[in-house]
């Protein structure tokens, strides 16, 4: 038997078939264990921080992934990168000021005078807290409001 008919043979197919599935493992492992932004809907929403001072931010995480953010210089939100929840981190993805990974949770509080569905955000190395953020509803569909501004002024 020659070299070249025993790589054809159908024993050598399914071997590097099974080799190719062997290969393919660690990548589906990576799929499992990172979290798509949906499977966390609890964080898919915007939030709003206020500092004493009275300035705000506003961030508007996206259930397909994409990052929003406005400010009072930009009331309406302008795209601000991409995240990635992996349990109870955030992974910002092209961020502009380069943010690093941060801890998360959701829960019912208080945060800026509003109670209520509050996110809170920790330095995941230190443990730090960056503050509170509070939940703002999206305005009604077909209300003629639009971008970040109208809702600002419907809680405040």
């Amino acid at each position: 038997m020659d070299n070249e008919s025993l790589f054809d043979s159908p024993i050598a197919d399914m071997k590097k078939a099974r080799l190719a599935l062997l290969a393919s493992i660690p990548f589906l492992f990576s799929i499992a264990t990172s979290a798509s932004p949906a499977d966390d809907p609890g964080i898919v929403g915007r939030w709003k921080r206020t500092k004493d001072n009275g300035e705000w931010v506003v961030y508007d995480y996206r259930r397909d992934g994409r990052l929003f953010r406005a400010t009072p210089s930009h009331t309406e939100p302008v795209p601000f990168g991409r995240y990635r929840l992996a349990g109870d981190v955030i992974h910002f993805e092209d961020s502009p000021e380069h943010y690093t990974p941060v801890r998360f949770v959701v829960e019912t509080g208080s945060c800026s005078g509003h109670t209520g569905a509050t996110l809170f955000l920790h330095d995941q190395a230190t443990g730090a807290a960056y503050g509170c953020y509070f939940r703002i509803d999206p305005a009604p569909a077909g209300d003629g409001r639009h971008g970040i501004a109208p809702g600002i002024e419907r809680i405040n």
